[in-house]
């Protein structure tokens, strides 16, 4: 038992650093603060490599990959029998995400393998418009660099996260999003013996599946599919419970941290300045498809820049709440695209990038 002391330290450590970021990004009123405070403080360790019982303390990938099933039940609990409803009448519209995804996608994908000099798979993954746990687990999947993936990640989310409702607030003259003070329903619903076994069999069995049938990230795409098919018919409508989010976005936020003992300040910066045009590109795109969706006469430019932009899927939501947008219209969309990058990037690249190499 003895010997298992100095690893039990460490993890205690990693996890009161990871809880102190969590904390103070709640504080500050960051987007995503259980997830990207852990993320801010973990690296901020790794990266000044203090020892613990002759050890950095990580969070282990052991305990990552307990949580990752986790990452696709909470993805596919969006898809209820309303969003199927909705999804039905907006479908030309929820359509044109693949395209424009795809657009930024490979757009950003040059950006990267030319002034980054990344490798293919690196380059493809880290310009991912999913999210960065996602896009990490896939990337690793196709032997991409994980840090690189992170850090490229991280850039983008931070500039998205800052630039947007900065122009949103300009454009519309007052605060929007996390600072306008909206805020979205608490995610708990009360979850019965039935529900729990349920979505434990979700993960259990999409996992299985997934595997058997090589899918890529199979421990988050199986679970993700059969929550999104539980929750889409009805089966169950319960959420992970907030405390059990939470707690997953720590352990996901402070394990991508830890990459950061590899990066120098030099890739830092490198990361940052890269993700000055990408943002570009990103934000251009989803310009475009807001003028597209108003010509279709689907929604207002603005509504349509929001749902279609780079931000995650609770800060545009807070968008379009604090301006009186439709949230539904603009979750939907921000679930394709999310759906879209998990379930159609990784066959795009196994089948056409991967044999170009």
């Amino acid at each position: 038992m003895i010997q298992y002391l100095p690893y039990g330290i460490r993890l205690l450590v990693i996890f009161t650093v990871a809880a102190a970021g969590a904390g103070g990004a709640v504080a500050a009123g960051m987007p995503l603060p259980w997830m990207l405070g852990p993320l801010f403080a973990a690296a901020a360790v790794a990266m000044a490599k203090p020892k613990v019982f002759g050890a950095i303390p990580v969070m282990p990938t052991p305990l990552r990959n307990i949580f990752i099933p986790i990452i696709g039940l909470m993805i596919g609990s969006q898809v209820t029998p309303q969003t199927i409803m909705h999804m039905g009448k907006w479908w030309p519209s929820l359509l044109l995400v693949i395209p424009f995804a795809l657009v930024t996608q490979m757009i950003s994908y040059m950006l990267l393998k030319r002034l980054g000099g990344f490798d293919r798979a690196t380059a493809f993954f880290a310009s991912s418009p999913g999210g960065v746990v996602e896009a990490v687990i896939i990337s690793e999947r196709f032997n991409g660099d994980p840090t690189l993936t992170v850090v490229q990640h991280l850039a983008r989310i931070s500039l998205a996260v800052t630039i947007i409702p900065l122009l949103l607030t300009v454009y519309v003259g007052h605060p929007v999003g996390s600072a306008s003070g909206a805020s979205t329903p608490d995610a708990v619903n009360p979850i019965g013996v039935l529900d729990t076994l349920l979505m434990a069999a979700a993960a259990f069995v999409g996992a299985y599946v997934a595997r058997k049938i090589h899918l890529p990230a199979a421990n988050m795409i199986g679970p993700m599919i059969a929550s999104a098919a539980l929750h889409s018919t009805g089966l169950t409508f319960a959420l992970i419970p907030t405390s059990l989010v939470q707690v997953t976005q720590l352990v996901i936020g402070a394990s991508l941290g830890g990459r950061f003992a590899a990066v120098d300040m030099r890739t830092l910066y490198k990361s940052v300045m890269l993700s000055l045009p990408l943002i570009i590109v990103s934000l251009s795109v989803a310009v475009a498809a807001g003028l597209t969706v108003s010509m279709l006469g689907y929604n207002s430019v603005i509504v349509g820049f929001i749902a279609f932009a780079p931000g995650g899927v609770t800060e545009m939501g807070l968008i379009a709440i604090s301006i009186d947008a439709d949230p539904v219209y603009v979750a939907c969309h921000h679930i394709v695209r999310i759906f879209t990058a998990v379930l159609f990037l990784p066959l795009i690249y196994r089948f056409l990038i991967a044999p170009r190499q």
